[in-house]
């Protein structure tokens, strides 16, 4: 059942995000509460180690508020799925797949994407270890 609302609120939050380029607190917020029942904590030194990297990340590539906040959250709440090696893995090769199909589909590299699908899919497989 938690399962289930995991998905159900991260897919509305990607697609939030693909037609608006926002991703709302309130939707933040329904996401953290079965994401806080969760059972994959990481130790606090794990969780913030990697906060100060995505803050670095933030700052050089202009990263949006809503996608550092969604993944702050999956830090504090889900730390050790999102900080292992699979995440990463996929997160890298969903982006990768992102940015080629905004590419192709607006015809230059410019403008703004959004992080919500490259960050949600690759978490929808690591939890529900897929």
């Amino acid at each position: 059942m938690i399962s289930l609302g995991v998905i159900a609120l991260s897919l509305f939050i990607t697609f939030g995000d693909l037609q608006n380029h926002r991703i709302r607190h309130i939707s933040l917020l329904l996401l953290a509460i079965p994401l806080v029942i969760g059972p994959h904590r990481a130790p606090i030194q794990s969780i913030l180690l990697a906060s100060l990297f995505l803050i670095l990340i933030t700052v050089v590539t202009k990263l949006g508020g809503g996608d550092l906040k969604l993944f702050l959250l999956l830090f504090i709440t889900q730390g050790a799925i999102v900080i292992s090696l699979a995440y990463l893995q996929y997160f890298l090769l969903a982006c990768f797949v992102e940015v080629c199909v905004f590419a192709m589909s607006r015809r230059s590299f410019g403008g703004s994407i959004p992080l919500a699908p490259a960050i949600l899919a690759p978490f929808i497989l690591c939890y529900l270890a897929i």
